[in-house]
């Protein structure tokens, strides 16, 4: 038989009177000590005998007398509550002894400007730390429910029942150009003028075909106007170095030319300036089963901290 199996059919509780009647050696002050009624600890004193097959106690004139069987499970007894102390009672969260691995499925264009910020973090105030990044999907929950994933930005706030979805903020969206592209030195660029260029796409949805759906899409198609995609690509690498070294443009948050080793090498040429409830909104997600942990709430709000540079 499992050691589980054996375990299932102990009552923890008997341990801890257990423990009272031996220091005691009185069911009344037993009783007392543990907030029970004498009848009471009397039954627990016959679930003793019963769940050990032994006696257990003996009546003398000078009280309450331990058979071997209890002694022996006395002397084990507070090594046993010790560690069941820890078991209840978690130890204060500190994020220099932490050493989880934290998995997160997020947008590259949003990793791209703010992972290497986090990651300097980390290193300094939690250097057993770990980040695991995912791309993003359009229905994480299944890996958030198996563990899989610990977090999950996301562009709704209609999750799960058992998910809760944190406000990030919203985002405006610019049109990027390198360095030599022609409209980088040009002193005002129109939409009209942009549209005349090919434009590369990241695809940030992992396991489909189905492209990223930019809230500029719906403003275009109003305008009666459409771009022309010449590349598209999961490899947020390869997108930002066909943007360095073609005349193609690309679409991405308005705040990523902010970001480090990017305002040198591509630069904003076209802001949409779109109404906030056209602009792309994001939401932090996770399980609630993690909401009670400090250290999911202490990468999360290191998290929200550092996408904050985003919110407009």
């Amino acid at each position: 038989m499992e050691s589980e199996q054996i375990l299932s059919r102990i009552d923890l509780n008997l341990l801890i009177a257990l423990s009272v009647l031996l220091k005691e050696r009185n069911v009344s002050r037993a009783a007392d000590k543990l907030f029970i009624s004498q009848p009471a600890m009397s039954k627990t004193l016959q679930r003793l005998r019963d769940t050990f097959d032994d006696p257990m106690f003996y009546r003398t004139s000078d009280g309450m007398m331990p058979t071997e069987k209890a002694q022996y499970l006395g002397k084990q007894l507070p090594h046993i509550i010790a560690r069941l102390e820890k078991l209840v009672s978690l130890p204060d969260f500190s994020a220099a002894l932490c050493d989880k691995t934290f998995s997160i499925s997020i947008p590259p264009l949003l990793a791209h400007g703010c992972i290497l910020d986090l990651y300097e973090r980390l290193t300094i105030d939690a250097p057993n730390v770990s980040i695991s990044e995912h791309p993003p999907m359009s229905n994480p929950f299944q890996l958030m429910e198996n563990g899989e994933l610990d977090f999950a930005i996301y562009s709704s706030s209609d999750v799960p029942a058992l998910f809760s979805a944190t406000y990030l903020g919203n985002v405006d969206l610019s049109i990027y150009a390198g360095l030599q592209h022609s409209l980088a030195s040009k002193d005002k660029v129109t939409l009209e003028d942009c549209l005349q260029y090919q434009f590369v796409n990241l695809i940030v949805e992992s396991h489909s075909k189905v492209a990223f759906s930019h809230p500029v899409e719906s403003f275009l198609i109003k305008k009666g106007v459409e771009r022309k995609i010449k590349f598209s690509s999961h490899q947020l690498q390869v997108i930002l170095d066909i943007l360095q070294t073609t005349d193609n443009l690309l679409i991405a948050p308005e705040k990523l030319a902010s970001k480090t080793n990017t305002v040198a090498k591509y630069v904003p040429v076209f802001h949409f300036d779109l109404p906030k409830r056209e602009r792309l909104k994001f939401y932090l997600v996770e399980h609630k089963r993690t909401q009670d942990s400090a250290a999911h709430a202490w990468f999360k709000k290191l998290l929200i901290d550092n996408l904050s540079n985003f919110n407009q």
